[in-house]
């Protein structure tokens, strides 16, 4: 299992994707200006009661992330970004991952991801 998250702790890695292989130690970090990312069946995760004392007011720390097995970097040539839905991630404004349109609760959603960017899509089947 793997582990997406966009890393916002100080240091050389600020603003990075970090992707953590839970059968190892090792971490690599992407520029976001130039990742794109595809993950099949990931799954949305999110430490509820931290998030909401961060929406509360407390200081950001670690609550959100994706998790996959299978994901690869890739082009976007197959894909029509028009036709995703387009997620967000910020516990200051909302205490779960929710879309763009809606706002419904998407924590624990369980599909195929696209992350370009800074941007998180779910590709609609």
């Amino acid at each position: 299992m793997k582990r997406l998250r966009f890393n916002l702790g100080r240091g050389p890695w600020y603003k990075m994707w970090q992707i953590k292989y839970d059968d190892s130690d090792r971490v690599d970090y992407y520029n976001p200006d130039i990742f794109t990312f595809i993950i099949k069946n990931g799954t949305l995760n999110n430490k509820r009661k931290v998030a909401e004392k961060i929406y509360n007011g407390a200081n950001k720390t670690v609550c959100a992330f994706i998790s996959f097995n299978e994901g690869d970097f890739g082009e976007l040539d197959s894909i029509n970004l028009a036709e995703c839905t387009r997620i967000y991630y910020n516990p200051r404004i909302c205490p779960h991952w929710t879309d763009s349109k809606n706002k419904i609760n998407l924590d624990g959603y369980t599909g195929d991801i696209v992350i370009n960017g800074k941007d998180l899509y779910i590709i609609q089947n």
